[in-house]
């Protein structure tokens, strides 16, 4: 079993690799006008989805419209709902930068 001291590093750990994510990494959906970036909670969780080989990913937002993210496809879709389709791409600033710590306890 994990100290509480353990588990708070581990949890600093966690949120410190998904900020150096979001600054490395950032996902896009296509609009008329382009391409968007997806909002940084989104982005983290596509990020991970797609780290850990993951086919898709599903988020709920506010209005409790779900999405969808396939990465075989490279497309979003709104889960229920067929017919709009938006292509993705994740656009990386370099190489992903991971930070870990080892702890004694």
């Amino acid at each position: 079993m994990m100290s509480h001291r353990t588990q708070l590093v581990t949890a600093n750990n966690r949120f410190i690799d998904d900020w150096l994510c979001c600054q490395q990494v950032q996902w896009m959906y296509e609009t008329d006008d382009g391409y968007e970036s997806y909002p940084p909670e989104i982005n983290v969780m596509i990020e991970k989805a797609h780290r850990d080989k993951k086919q898709t990913v599903q988020w709920v937002e506010e209005d409790d419209k779900q999405f969808e993210v396939d990465f075989v496809r490279m497309v979003e879709e709104k889960v229920g709902r067929a017919g709009i389709v938006l292509r993705v791409k994740r656009s990386s600033t370099g190489v992903y930068l991971s930070y870990s710590s080892q702890l004694r306890d």
